[in-house]
């Protein structure tokens, strides 16, 4: 039976999520975004750093992936030392926590955030020209997996959605993990995102075999009119409750030789609570593996 972990926001109340999940027999977890986009810090400072590691070890709870930002390319090349900095601190956080698993987000502009963050970042990188951005972007990165080795991290890159046009695809990161070539680079297959964006995240998920795998893994609809955008469509819900077909994710995820756990990001339904959102998730995912077995079965 595969290991069920989930995410926790740094905003919420952690330790009280943290006993929710150990009282319904779940050891692991991950914590969400570690600093609020620029539109957001009004409402939400930075998340106590210290405070979410007291938690961790009160509890013995295993933190088994964190949630960077990212931002790789400074607009203005004097900025790019800062940006690089930025990106090791999170490493070091994760570090701290022992998590093996930092997951940032694929192609992101070092730039201030908007709440239509990924449509900015599609005009900064063609303002820039993808060839420079990707030159700037794949030598930071190598530089930040080097760092990140030395820390026991694995680097993920995370495909986002619709309407960021240079980075919805895992089909779209694998020539970045192929030019960068370091063992401690891998990806991170977010399946709402996929969904959402028109993909088939079974399809994307085998494209990923041979690199190292993380999972954020939650359901939707699909691409919702009129817009197709992720702002309308990512809805993090618990699996079963969109139109994901999950089995064949499944057995996706063994056809490539995933060994890790399923780690669920903010699986929720409308006027649940975050414990009743784990309880289905649990109840449905073990449905799913157990229906993904007779399909195993049938060829």
């Amino acid at each position: 039976m595969t290991n069920l972990a989930f995410d926790i926001s740094p905003y919420s109340d952690v330790g009280a999520r943290m006993d929710e999940l150990l009282a319904l027999g779940i050891p692991s977890c991950g914590i969400g975004e570690l600093y609020p986009p620029e539109y957001y810090q009004s409402r939400a400072p930075n998340p106590p750093v210290e405070a979410i590691t007291r938690e961790i070890k009160k509890r013995n709870l295993k933190v088994v992936s964190v949630h960077g930002i990212g931002g790789f390319v400074a607009q203005d090349p004097a900025h790019q030392p800062e940006a690089i900095e930025k990106l090791k601190r999170q490493i070091d956080v994760a570090a701290e926590w022992m998590s093996p698993v930092v997951v940032f987000h694929f192609r992101q502009p070092a730039m201030p955030w908007e709440e239509v963050e990924m449509a900015a970042w599609t005009v900064k990188i063609g303002q820039m020209g993808i060839e420079k951005f990707d030159a700037i972007f794949h030598e930071t990165l190598a530089r930040i997996c080097d760092y990140a080795a030395t820390r026991g991290v694995t680097v993920h890159l995370e495909a986002m959605g619709h309407p960021f046009s240079y980075g919805h695809s895992v089909e779209q990161i694998i020539p970045t993990l192929k030019a960068v070539n370091h063992k401690n680079l891998g990806v991170c297959a977010d399946s709402g995102h996929l969904h959402c964006s028109g993909h088939d995240p079974a399809g994307q998920i085998r494209l990923a075999k041979g690199f190292p795998l993380a999972l954020h893994l939650n359901d939707n609809f699909g691409p919702v009119p009129p817009n197709y955008d992720i702002y309308d469509s990512d809805l993090h819900l618990v699996p079963g409750l969109g139109t994901i077909n999950w089995p064949r994710v499944i057995l996706a995820l063994r056809e490539v030789n995933y060994s890790g756990p399923m780690f669920f990001e903010g699986p929720h339904f409308p006027g649940g609570s975050f414990r009743e959102g784990v309880e289905l998730t649990i109840r449905n995912w073990r449905i799913f593996e157990s229906l993904a077995d007779k399909l195993a079965s049938r060829g």
